[in-house]
């Protein structure tokens, strides 16, 4: 499921990942996810948390989501449980799937990037990626996990083990962004 948002672009992105970086003077390569998301109540007064619910509870290709509850906590980022105890064993696909839905929240609930209509909803076929909440919380992810300067002329190995990025992630950035920016 997507939706249409307020138009951003990978290079604004970029810059916003780079922002974010600095802010929390994070230093290391590897982003810190697990320790981000621990925080993450801490980032905006629009609040957001998150919660470990079990499997079961989710769609059988949901590996997490983010709710908007227009409540005390307006977002809560679920999380599926095999997922969690995953990430914290340095599976590098749970890390991503995790900081997939922080960057929803990020853009949405902090850079209110929101959805133009979320009663529309499309497949990702249907929206410019500009547009599409789908690709933009993709995009901004791989722009968090793996900085394009640090990380433009590394290999694959390199990559995939100092940024704990997935193996696809590790690709579509060799692939896609590197080979597309030279």
């Amino acid at each position: 499921m997507d939706f249409e948002t307020l138009p951003i672009d990978r290079r604004n992105l970029r810059f916003l990942a780079k922002m974010l970086r600095k802010n929390f003077k994070i230093k290391t390569l590897e982003f810190p996810v697990l320790k981000f998301l621990e925080k993450i109540h801490l980032i905006s007064r629009d609040c957001c948390k998150y919660v470990v619910d079990e499997d079961s509870k989710f769609e059988p290709n949901v590996m997490a989501y983010l709710e908007y509850t227009n409540g005390i906590n307006d977002f809560v980022i679920h999380i599926r449980e095999s997922v969690y105890i995953k990430a914290y064993s340095d599976d590098h696909a749970s890390i991503g799937f995790i900081m997939h839905e922080i960057s929803h929240y990020l853009l949405i609930g902090v850079l209110g990037i929101k959805p133009i209509n979320t009663s529309i909803t499309y497949t990702t076929k249907g929206i410019p990626a500009f547009r599409s909440a789908e690709w933009q919380a993709k995009a901004f992810c791989g722009e968090i996990m793996i900085p394009y300067d640090i990380c433009k002329d590394m290999s694959f190995d390199e990559i995939y083990e100092k940024t704990k990025s997935s193996k696809e992630q590790t690709n579509y950035f060799l692939k896609n962004i590197v080979k597309k920016e030279q």
